[in-house]
Parts: structure tokens; C-alpha cells; sequence
């Protein structure tokens, strides 16, 4: 071997870059697997590029099935009939909230609050983020009041006598249908 040439660069600057961006993604992947909401990205092709643990194990999916699937492959036709309005316009830039009951192949069924929040880059939206938060715990406290509230008004209405109730500045709450013949007064 008569003339050698060799260059050496140096890379230490850019492996460090990297560790670092592979750190920010563990801990980002981190906190939103320990987060109860369905968290995912999906690009304006409608490609998930991001779930986390709970929409990954909601969906019944492996991680790896998840990274790439359609929004049009993992929901039913029905369920992204109901979507593509919000979609649609979330895609536009404008961020979507919206309730709705999710129903799996296995019967389970869940009431959400949803947000679709777009993820912009100047004045075109790259794709949106998606957090689904279960409330069904919250709908199920709701129709308890609401049932509970039924059945108060019931048997105050069947009371043969006049009936009022008071807050503690002494307003009138409710008064039942005697009070209301009584009185000649409407409730409302």
C-alpha cells in the first residue's frame, strides 16, 4: 500500500443528540402508558403513528399493528361514519370535543369524552392528536342523580297536602302540583 487517505469525524455530538431524543421518547412513551385516556397520533393520511398502552389494549392490538393502521381499518365503517365530520374538521384545523359511546366486538362499551386536536405546521395541519377519556363511571353517577331526583319528585307529587321546599335563604325550590292548585301559581 503506497498513499493512504482516512477521515475521521467526529460523532460524539450526534450520538449524544440521539440518546437524548431516545430518552425524551421513552419518557413521553412513559408517562402517557401511565395516563387512563386513549392517547394516539394520527397523520392527515389517517395513519396511526402514536397509541399508547390503554387505546392499544382498548383496541385489543399489538403495539406493532397499531403503528400504520387506518383510522378506517381500526374502527368499524359505523363508528367511522360517525367520526368523519369531526375528522373531517379537525383536519381543517379547527379542534373537535365530542361525546360518544364506543361499543367493542365483545360487548364491552364504554361513554367517552373525546377531543381531536389538530396538529399544525404553519398554516397546514400535519395530522391530530386523539384523547378519549372514559366517563362511563361519571354517566353512570349522572342517571343515578337523575333516577334519584325521579323518585323524589314522585313522591312529593303524590303528597295530597301542599308542599314546599326552601333554600337557606328561604327561596322557594320546588313546591309540588297541590301547592301549585292552591296557589293558582305555575312552577315555572
Amino acid at each position: 500500500i503506497k498513499d493512504m487517505v482516512s477521515n475521521f469525524i467526529d460523532i460524539s455530538d450526534r450520538k449524544l443528540i440521539q440518546e437524548k431524543i431516545a430518552e425524551s421518547e421513552r419518557f413521553i412513551k412513559t408517562i402517557t402508558d401511565n395516563l387512563p385516556a386513549m392517547i394516539s397520533y394520527w397523520d392527515a393520511g389517517l395513519h396511526c403513528l402514536f397509541a399508547n398502552k390503554t387505546c392499544i389494549e382498548w383496541f385489543e392490538k399489538q403495539p406493532a399493528e397499531m403503528l400504520g393502521i387506518g383510522k378506517t381499518e381500526l374502527l368499524s365503517e359505523s363508528e367511522f361514519n360517525l367520526r368523519e365530520d369531526h375528522i373531517r374538521q379537525v383536519l381543517k384545523g379547527k379542534a373537535q370535543r365530542f361525546e360518544h359511546t364506543f361499543h367493542r366486538e365483545d360487548g364491552k362499551v364504554i361513554n367517552t369524552d373525546t377531543q381531536y386536536l389538530p396538529d399544525k405546521e404553519g398554516s397546514s395541519v400535519k395530522g391530530f392528536y386523539s384523547l378519549i377519556y372514559d366517563v362511563t363511571e361519571v354517566k353512570k353517577a349522572e342517571l343515578a342523580g337523575i333516577r334519584a331526583l325521579e323518585e323524589r319528585n314522585t313522591i312529593l307529587e303524590s303528597i295530597d297536602d301542599a308542599f314546599f321546599a326552601v333554600d337557606k335563604d328561604w327561596v322557594v325550590t320546588y313546591w309540588n302540583n297541590t301547592a301549585e292548585e292552591v296557589l293558582k301559581t305555575p312552577k315555572a
